[in-house]
């Protein structure tokens, strides 16, 4: 009998060990989100290429040049910041959904205004 609840006992914390690893981590990500890119690009840094970690406001709005929105944020400098995933890669993210996204490109053409064009990776 304690043979197998041994057994029973080691093979629910081996399920909970792997489901801890694989299923319940944060991504990891080079910056926590659009607002964090954007100051450490305000600091110098070169976001092109990174990864940040993105939680869409909006369900995923196509947008005229083959691309879309799965963010918006506005604060009081007044500044703007746009999530836009290209070629399609959004297209299934709704509101409330966790995604990571690789900043391909920064449009700072417009005052204020920050938008983020790039893929969405997971």
């Amino acid at each position: 009998m304690r043979k197998v609840l041994s057994l029973i006992l080691t093979v629910v914390m081996v399920f909970v060990l792997a489901l801890s690893v694989t299923g319940c981590s944060t991504p990891k990500t080079d910056y926590k989100g659009p607002v964090a890119a954007v100051d450490a690009m305000d600091n110098g840094d070169n976001i092109v290429g990174k990864t940040i970690l993105v939680t869409a406001n909006m369900d995923y709005t196509a947008l005229l040049n083959n691309s879309g929105m799965i963010y918006t944020y506005t604060d009081m400098a007044p500044r703007q910041i746009m999530v836009c995933p290209n070629g399609g890669t959004g297209t299934n993210v709704h509101n409330g959904d966790e995604v990571v996204f690789r900043i391909t490109n920064v449009d700072t053409n417009r005052p204020g205004t920050f938008v983020l064009e790039g893929t969405v990776v997971e």
